[in-house]
Formats: structure tokens, sequence, C-alpha cells
């Protein structure tokens, strides 16, 4: 259950804005996934007024079961962004990426889904299956039979990360729980949702380039317009892997950084301590660049090779970062 953080921090960028801004959460899900990798445990946090969803470092390490390189907040604010933020070696830094403007709704899934008839109780939760697509994937999803009256009552309505939490049924004007959730990737069950009072200050982290929009096949074109990925079942539905994607990203950053950079250099501001710092930066980059680019064309044939396999094209990304890391942990050395 490996996520790979140090590909994250190695996006040594120009900050262009800090943010301030505090983000609160009334509730906490714990959930249980499983998939070919294994199996890990984990939480969020859950704004029920507004529909935002977070996890910590602490949540990111119990999925990954390593510890992370850096102090990691992922934010998921309601039908609008996903952001990281990212704290390493005292420097805070902030990533950005849209989520889809068409979410999936809780209107469409009682729509495209239909009762099966089966019962069965996850944990303390009595359930009842529904099978249905959505995104051209045949998912099962298991409905909690308790209801639920939260504030805050939002349009789009399904509330939660990874395919669990709260779902609204707009003709009872209630929420039922999404309890457990499976496709042929692996399964997503919800161990525990509970009142629990969370606050991330968003104070002082610095905002990076964004990174283009995602188009329908899920993974990042450089060249892409207004394009968002799918989302479904909550706002981390299960999303088509490309191993092209983190170094598309790094690529186009570093791109974008380094014309700042060298500008930011001729600065009369700054110390010579500072200059030999920003061209240490620059120099780095540089190096890095050429190097992330062939790692892009051997990511690129993986994905062409293992088409839909996910698990593999995973695997052998996982293989490919390895080779690659210490190459390019040294080459600023």
């Amino acid at each position: 259950m490996k996520k790979n953080t140090t590909l994250i921090i190695a996006l040594i960028l120009l900050a262009c804005k800090v943010l301030a801004q505090s983000y609160t959460f009334n509730a906490k899900g714990s959930f249980r996934i499983k998939n070919s990798e294994g199996v890990a445990e984990s939480y969020f946090y859950l704004n029920t007024k507004n529909g935002n969803a977070g996890q910590d470092t602490k949540a990111w390490q119990m999925m990954a079961q390593e510890n992370a390189d850096a102090l990691i907040f992922s934010l998921v604010e309601y039908s609008k962004k996903m952001t990281q933020y990212v704290q390493v070696e005292g420097k805070k830094h902030i990533l950005e990426m849209p989520l889809s403007k068409e979410n999936y709704t809780a209107t469409q899934f009682w729509k495209d889904f239909k009762k099966t008839g089966k019962r069965q109780t996850f944990g303390k939760y009595p359930a009842q299956e529904y099978i249905g697509k959505a995104d051209g994937r045949t998912l099962s999803i298991w409905i909690g039979e308790k209801t639920y009256n939260l504030q805050g009552k939002l349009q789009g309505d399904i509330l939660g990360l990874y395919g669990v939490g709260y779902l609204y049924k707009p003709d009872e004007n209630v929420y039922y729980l999404l309890v457990h959730f499976k496709d042929s990737d692996g399964e997503v069950t919800l161990l525990d949702i509970t009142p629990f009072n969370h606050n991330f200050d968003g104070t002082g982290y610095q905002k990076m380039p964004k990174i283009p929009t995602q188009s329908g096949n899920n993974h990042v074109e450089p060249n892409s317009q207004n394009q968002e990925t799918p989302s479904y079942l909550g706002q981390y539905g299960t999303t088509d892997y490309k191993c092209s994607t983190i170094y598309e990203q790094m690529i186009m950053v570093i791109e974008q950084s380094l014309p700042s950079l060298k500008e930011a250099f001729k600065s009369e501001q700054l110390n010579a301590e500072q200059k030999n710092d920003l061209r240490k930066q620059i120099t780095c980059l540089e190096k890095k660049l050429p190097i992330l680019k062939k790692i892009l064309l051997e990511a690129k044939a993986i994905d062409s090779r293992f088409g839909n396999n996910q698990q593999k094209i995973m695997d052998e990304c996982t293989k490919l970062q390895e080779k690659y890391n210490e190459i390019l942990d040294k080459v600023c050395q």
C-alpha cells in the first residue's frame, strides 16, 4: 500500500503566494482498504456541513505502512479541488489539483444502482447491497440501513473519501451510510464514523504553480485545458492509475518554475547567501529535468505495455521509482 511521498517532496518550487486559511472538521471516519497489495486501515476527517474532507500525515502513513518523508495534509474541498499541504525541512508548500466539475451525485446513484436483496453486517453496520455502474465500472455498494440527519445539506451530497461515508437520499431527505465499496481493483469497508473535532491550519504554506487538470482517461495531459477527472462515490473514487502521471507533473512544474527562479536570481535584493542557495536550486532542477524526461519515456512504456492492468502498472512503476530514486537524490549533491 505504498505511497511514494518522496516524489511529491522532490518538487522544489519557487513560492508565489502565501495562504492563511484554517479548516475545521466535525467527524472522523475509519476504514479498511483491501486489494492485491494487501490490507491497510486508516482514517479521514470530514466536515458534514460543507463536505470538505482531509487526511493528515499519520493517516497517510497508516495507508502506506511506512514513514512519510514529510508532514502532509491532504484536503479535498467539496466539488472544487484537492490540495496537498507538504512540510519538509521546515518549508511549507502547496500543490493543487482540480476535481471534476460534474461530481457523481446522490441522485445519479439512486437512479443507476439497484438493490440486490442481499444483506450483510459490516462491523456494527447492517447493510444492503446495491449493484450498478459508474464511470464504466461495475460496482458493489453496501448501504447501511440506519438513516441520519446532518446539518448543512449539500446539493451534491456524497460525503466522504474512498467510496465510504454519507449518501443523501433526496426523496426521503435523509442520509444513509456508504458502508462497503467493491470493484475489480479492490474493496473499502467503513469501520466507524463518529463526531470528532479537528482543525488544520494552512497558515504559512506557499502555493506552487498549478498542475494541469486531468482528462477523461484520468491521467494528466500537459496541454489539456479545462478537463477534469470523473468523480463518483466520494471524492476519492477509484480512478485509473498511470505511471507517467507523476513524472509529467514534475517535469511540467520544473519547466514552469525555472524561468521564475532565474528571474529571481537577478534580483539585487538577494544577499550572497541567498543567491548561492538559489543558484544551487536552479542547477539541481536543470540536472534533474533530463533524467525525469528519460524516466517519463519508461513510464509511458509501462502504461502502454500493461494497458488496463492497474496492479501490474503499479508494481512496475514502483520498480521504476526505486531504480531512479537514488540517482535523483545524488544528482544535486
